[in-house]
């Protein structure tokens, strides 16, 4: 199988790319720098797998080199030139030693014949030989050491340095000519520079170099994989975190790789299929491309083939089917692959009759780069030596679509069975098998009932794979072919199409779209009618039209009682419950989802598959109704079911829900993850309204860990995306961004941000509590803006949505916009709202909202001049955030204690102490540790450091030392004339 042969000048190592990393290993080479500068031959080793960043390593060094002063002769072996005798030091040295004046040429004058014979440049007579006998080679490898002798005595300020790359493609002359230097050594200042693959060496310079390594002369620089955060550097900011920590396992820390699959990733996500795995289109950078289809290249004709029959077949395939592939008799495919394991093409798991190649993407190019032609017969004779043995439908689909024509009947019949296999897990994989099947199906009347049953299926995997630019087309192009009868059919494609729009924005449509259908339906009151009413519910709960979801929400309940199925029933009871929240009948809303989670909790997983979103609206509800432990547990179960079968909208959902549960109780690194999984399902659905939401929740996930630019950055992202696509942002998103500008003491630019939300915050949702939010927000950024009209008008708004509610967190965060309101003209009022809604938040086990409101009671105690009360409030404001590992809030507490005591500087009270505190305190000035007072009191040794950390805030102190000086001190008479109640 003839492949084509690159030019010389293909590499595969990039210039110009991104440099991370690599301090350490930097360090090291110059220490070998140093040693040669110093007088004394040098060598450093630099290793690694292909990709690694060997050359781009040798490259920075170089520069450095360079500009201290040293010469540097740089030279790269070339695999496809083994052929060239001594190819790799003509390639380092040529030009310097062309360049050479005679006055330096003759203190090699006895050398030259000889160096004539590698370099014929060189002056000298004309009989000097053309080559040297084999039994005289040493003579030119003693003439090179003298060379570099000579060489190294003119460097001038800087050692000479030789840099050789890729000395595992060495030449045979070359290797030899290595070996004796590293073990006869050069005088002078020489530094040896040898980039290679150690799996490819030659077993001789690798013994060379373990004896130099004894001997001190040589050092080894292995590069390891770049590390997590060094990777993320080299990818583009839209990923999310999440995705970049995929890449930088898929890539094994590769930074050639890396880029490689990056260019791939960005395109569409991998996702698993049942069977063997196809690799992707390339897509990759010339210079990885070049790389590896030079060194494919340099293989002989047998192996290429036996090579890309792997890659046709996958590796697991045996040698009589990789001798099928190939049309290649099987003693010669097994001496193929030892050899392509000798090159390091495959590596043979031990044990394990597999040949995998040493990365998939020399999978992919070997793949790509064997003829087309080759590549189709190939596939058509791996399809039928699997049908032959009865392989499974999803194993013969590969082959299949890359081999089938037009009429192929059996060719539709196994993409059809494959489809329906992996729709579940991989829905783009069974939108292609269709598409195909759809393509090769002939034109006719008997081929109508296949026809509609792939093309709404085909809709459907398309949508389901977050192809919604696409999918709003197909979905409604089939819509206008599918008959009225089935119903059933008919109805599950318009759901479909509803929930595409939706996710585009297009609410209104979504619900007219399915008003619709259900107006048309022949069957309303069967199934298909079923279907159409809990989709309008689904949609009326989502779109927050409290008439709406009443109405649509009541007859799906209706439904799924009849129904009878509990998995329906549970769905149904979810939307009933929400749409509860939106009417205000909060009651009849928890005794639904009493009633739900019940149903839930009895109900095996392989019967939510189908209702999915409803159900998981369970958790959203729980979540609102402030049943934490509750939305935690159903959220992370109905997560592992939608993994299972990886509708992208579901996913973006149920993570952004279980990230706010988390959030609530303060546990950063679980809601961390799970806001990264909704950024990178948001990015599959394609859904501007998802991505803004996720992007809101990455926002104050930035604001958590104190980066104010970061959160400032993301909502201007959300904004600018929100713009692009026509979408108008959440008005509970812009509640976080104004935060974070508020936080950032620009009010005005939250107070802007605010305000273009319109008339949004007055229309109900399916979270009550998140308008109170976004009324708090406004109420504390129009006080901070000295506006108290404004924010009283924004507390009164608050306070009216909380007015008779049960629900903890609504009326903190009325009380809260109360305090904002009330803290410059009102202090004992804004105090009075702080406590309330601290003492709430706190019930509710809120952290950071709880530690907000003991910050904003410290602030109306300082107003209020009672100082000592006010540092017992920002101790546990700080206390709280730093439990919830909130750096920029705890900081916010500290820079207005310190505003107060600016104000009125004096020493921290013990009186303030709660007992356990002073009992504490007493134990830490009789200089007994945390441990020590954790046994002695029963607690845990992280209890006792809270405790510890409140102690040093309200006394003032900084040290364990002074806590016995300041508990002895007497009260301060002033502190006894503020800190009146």
């Amino acid at each position: 199988m003839p492949y084509p042969r690159p030019s010389r000048g293909s590499s595969g190592h990039t210039s110009g790319a991104a440099f991370v990393g690599r301090g350490a290993e930097l360090q090291r080479l110059h220490a070998a720098y140093d040693q040669a500068s110093a007088g004394a031959w040098a060598v450093a080793e630099v290793t690694g797998d292909p990709g690694i960043g060997k050359s781009s390593v040798l490259a920075r060094f170089l520069a450095h080199a360079r500009s201290a002063g040293a010469q540097v002769c740089a030279g790269q072996a070339v695999e496809s030139d083994g052929h060239v005798p001594y190819g790799l030091l003509v390639d380092a040295l040529g030009d310097v030693v062309s360049r050479l004046p005679a006055a330096r040429l003759a203190a090699a004058q006895a050398d030259l014949p000889v160096l004539r014979a590698v370099w014929p440049q060189l002056p000298g007579p004309s009989d000097a030989p053309e080559s040297i006998p084999a039994a005289q080679r040493y003579r030119v490898h003693r003439a090179v050491r003298n060379l570099l002798a000579v060489l190294a005595a003119g460097a001038g300020n800087g050692p000479l340095v030789v840099a050789l790359d890729d000395v595992h493609w060495a030449d045979e002359g070359s290797t030899e000519l290595l070996g004796h230097l590293l073990r006869h050594p050069p005088p002078g200042p020489v530094l040896l520079l040898a980039v290679y693959r150690p799996r490819q060496l030659a077993s001789r310079l690798r013994g060379a170099f373990a004896d130099a390594a004894v001997t001190g002369t040589s050092v080894r620089v292995d590069l390891p994989p770049l590390t997590e955060d060094e990777t993320a550097a080299l990818l583009p900011d839209r990923l999310s975190p999440r995705r970049r920590q995929q890449l930088h396992v898929a890539s094994a820390g590769n930074p050639l790789y890396l880029k490689a699959l990056s260019a791939v990733a960005e395109v569409a996500p991998a996702e698993p299929v049942r069977g063997h795995r196809p690799p992707g289109q390339a897509g990759l950078p010339d210079p990885v491309w070049s790389a590896l289809t030079a060194e494919l290249a340099t293989l002989t004709s047998t192996e290429r083939q036996v090579a890309a029959a792997v890659a046709v077949a996958g590796p697991a395939a045996d040698i009589d089917l990789l001798s099928t592939v190939a049309a290649c008799p099987a003693p010669r495919v097994v001496a193929a692959l030892d050899r392509l394991a000798t090159r390091d093409v495959l590596r043979p798991v031990p044990g394990i009759a597999t040949f995998p190649f040493r990365h998939p993407v020399v999978h992919t190019v070997t793949y790509e780069s064997a003829p087309a032609g080759w590549r189709t017969a190939a596939h058509a004779r791996a399809a039928t030596a699997l049908a032959e043995r009865g392989a499974a439908a999803t194993d013969r689909a590969y082959h299949v679509e890359r081999c089938a024509g037009v009429g192929d009947a059996a060719a539709v019949t196994t993409l059809s069975e494959a489809a329906a296999t992996v729709l579940p897990a991989g829905p783009a994989t069974a939108a292609r098998w269709l598409a195909t099947a759809l393509r090769l199906l002939p034109a006719g009347a008997t081929t109508d009932a296949v026809r509609w049953d792939l093309l709404v299926r085909h809709a459907e995997a398309r949508s389901l794979a977050g192809d919604l630019s696409g999918g709003r087309d197909s979905v409604h192009a089939l819509l206008s072919l599918l008959p009225r009868h089935p119903a059933a059919k008919r109805a599950r494609v318009a759901v479909l199409a509803a929930t595409v729009e939706r996710l585009l924005g297009n609410a209104m449509e979504a619900e007219a779209l399915l008003a619709a259908e259900l107006a048309a339906c022949p069957e309303a009151h069967g199934t298909a009618g079923v279907t159409l009413r809990t989709g309008l519910a689904t949609c009326a709960v989502l779109r927050s039209d409290p008439a709406a979801a009443d109405r649509w929400t009541g007859q799906a309940l209706r439904d799924a009682r009849r129904d009878a199925r509990p998995a329906r029933l549970a769905g149904a009871l979810a939307l009933a419950a929400m749409a509860g929240h939106l009417t205000g009948a909060f009651t009849a809303a928890a005794a639904r989802l009493d009633e739900a989670a019940r149903i839930l909790d009895g109900l095996p997983d392989d019967d939510l598959v189908e209702v999915l979103q409803p159900v998981g609206l369970v958790g959203a509800a729980e979540i609102a109704h402030e049943r934490i432990p509750d939305a935690i547990r159903h959220l992370n179960r109905i997560l592992a079911v939608a993994h299972r079968h990886r509708p992208a909208h579901v996913l973006t959902d149920l993570y952004g829900q279980l990230g706010t549960a988390y959030a609530l109780t303060g546990d950063r690194d679980r809601a961390a993850e799970c806001f990264d999984n909704e950024y990178d399902a948001a990015l599959l659905t394609g859904s501007a309204a998802q991505c803004g939401t996720a992007l809101k929740h990455q926002s104050w996930l930035a604001l958590w860990r104190g980066d104010l630019p970061a959160a400032l950055h993301l909502g201007e992202r959300a904004l600018a995306d929100a713009r692009a696509q026509q979408h108008p942002l959440s008005w509970s998103s812009m509640a976080i961004f104004a935060l974070a500008h508020l936080l950032g003491n620009d009010p005005a630019a939250a107070i802007r941000l605010l305000e273009s939300a319109g008339d949004r915050p007055h229309k109900p949702t399916i979270d009550p509590g998140a308008r109170i939010r976004w009324w708090e927000v406004r109420a504390a950024a129009c006080a901070a803006a000295g506006d108290t009209d404004a924010a009283r008008d924004a507390a009164e708004h608050a306070g009216q949505l909380a007015a008779g509610s049960s629900l903890r967190r609504g009326r903190a965060h009325a009380a809260m916009a109360r305090g904002y309101a009330l803290l410059n003209d009102d202090p004992a009022g804004a105090l009075e709202a702080a406590r309330a809604a601290g003492t709430l938040l706190d019930q509710a086990g809120d952290l950071i909202a709880a530690g907000r409101a003991h910050h904003l009671a410290a602030n109306a105690l300082a107003a209020l001049r009672r100082p000592a009360q006010a540092r017992a409030c920002f101790a546990d404001a700080r206390s709280r955030f730093t439990t919830a590992q909130a750096p920029l809030l705890h900081d916010a507490t500290l820079r207005d204690e310190r505003r107060m005591n600016a104000r009125r500087s004096r020493p921290g009270d013990h009186r303030t102490l709660t007992p356990r505190e002073s009992e504490v305190a007493r134990l830490v000035a009789e200089g007994l540790t945390n441990r020590q007072i954790a046994e002695r009191l029963f607690l845990s040794p992280g209890t006792v450091g809270v405790h510890v950390g409140r102690v040093y805030a309200k006394l003032g102190v900084g040290r364990r030392a002074a806590v016995a000086a300041r508990l002895a001190a007497p009260p301060h008479a002033a502190d006894r004339a503020d800190d009146h109640p």
